[in-house]
């Protein structure tokens, strides 16, 4: 199984996470603290960033962590996202929005390589139109669009109500269990979430 850290971090305590295994490494949304994340990776190779969806708060320290040969990585649907300050909050945070464009558009069903490992990515939009989790054996990388005990806001910009339920759907769904890793709060399981999370309760049948 990938080792996975990771680094609650800035005003919104963002969870960024490191994978890495052999000595390859990738970065799931550098929200802030680019040194502190940079730092983490250390002599690994970083092979990839990826970004969950194009929401400011999930890819803030992308300059300070990009390395030569490291590819950024996001869905297409969420290209405009990231480009435009205004549609990704950069402009009311008042953040300055990083220069760099991605060189992967991830689509569903992408299969990335780290090590010995791969990620399988599954569009799940609802929360952007380009909201996407990542499959690592038995882990889940939901970003925004599942919490523990809740799910991701769809009063922003391309955010679809019903288009996150039918992702909720699709996840709850998945055969057996996985450790969920989201974009914002404490790790969780995908059989606790089916049990207590009323939106996937409600969402069951």
């Amino acid at each position: 199984m990938a080792n996975v850290a990771v680094y609650p971090v800035g005003d919104l305590r963002t969870n960024a996470y490191i994978l890495s295994d052999r000595g390859e490494a990738c970065i799931i949304d550098p929200a802030a603290s680019g040194e502190v994340l940079a730092a983490a990776v250390g002599d690994n190779l970083l092979k990839y960033i990826i970004l969950t969806h194009g929401h400011i708060d999930h890819f803030a320290a992308l300059d300070d962590v990009v390395r030569d040969g490291c590819q950024i990585s996001i869905h297409r649907l969420d290209l405009q996202l990231l480009k435009s300050p205004l549609l990704n909050g950069s402009q009311a945070m008042g953040i300055t929005q990083p220069a760099t464009v991605p060189d992967l558009l991830l689509d569903e069903g992408t299969r990335l390589t780290l090590g010995g490992m791969e990620l399988s990515v599954i569009s799940t939009p609802g929360h952007t139109p380009g909201s996407i989790s990542i499959m690592v054996d038995r882990l889940l990388f939901t970003g925004d669009t599942l919490f523990a005990g809740s799910v991701g806001r769809t009063d922003l910009y391309g955010g679809d109500s019903s288009a996150l339920m039918r992702s909720l759907h699709r996840l709850k769904a998945l055969k057996g269990d996985y450790i969920i890793h989201s974009g914002h709060g404490p790790e969780t399981s995908l059989s606790a979430e089916r049990a207590s999370n009323p939106f996937l309760r409600e969402n069951s049948k």
